[in-house]
């Protein structure tokens, strides 16, 4: 088993790992967004990231400075990183978060859901069988708008 890597959000906006090198004995840390690993831009002074292991993937995902819903993956077996903004026009057309997001997976993919502006809950997600992005409002129509971050809940 190996041990925890710990990531966390630096004075500046870095996203950093930390973790204990076996071989050489030590702790050693990586910066996975610019200027490290991606070019993935600042973390806001009030996000943390949020970690999940998918498939053959490592995924970090963050709240930037301009309120887009950041992913920055390492895929274990090509042993490469890369970068995707997920909403604010980048991979959806998807409005700015004003707080971090949580992560389900669900299905055949990753669903990622954060609250936006004007209070509205937002959904950003990937479809595995088409290899595509799309994204939802959850709390239009009936369901009141949201003061607090959204949770959520799978029921077996």
């Amino acid at each position: 088993m190996e041990p925890p890597h710990i990531f966390y959000r630096g004075c500046n906006g870095e996203i950093f790992e930390v973790f204990w090198d076996e071989q050489s004995n030590t702790y050693r840390f990586n910066q996975w967004n610019y200027p490290g690993f991606t070019e993935a831009p600042p973390a806001a002074d009030d996000s943390d990231p949020v970690i999940v292991e998918y498939g053959t993937a490592l995924y970090v995902f963050y709240r930037g400075e301009r309120g887009e819903i950041c992913d920055i993956f390492w895929d274990k077996q090509s042993n490469a990183f890369g970068f995707y903004q997920l909403n604010c026009g980048g991979l959806t057309p998807a409005p700015p978060a004003v707080d971090d997001p949580i992560i389900k997976e669900y299905l055949p993919g990753l669903h990622i859901f954060y609250r936006g502006y004007y209070r509205i809950i937002i959904e950003v997600f990937l479809d595995k069988h088409s290899n595509t992005f799309g994204s939802n409002q959850w709390n239009s129509g009936p369901a009141p708008p949201a003061s607090g971050n959204p949770t959520s809940s799978q029921f077996k």
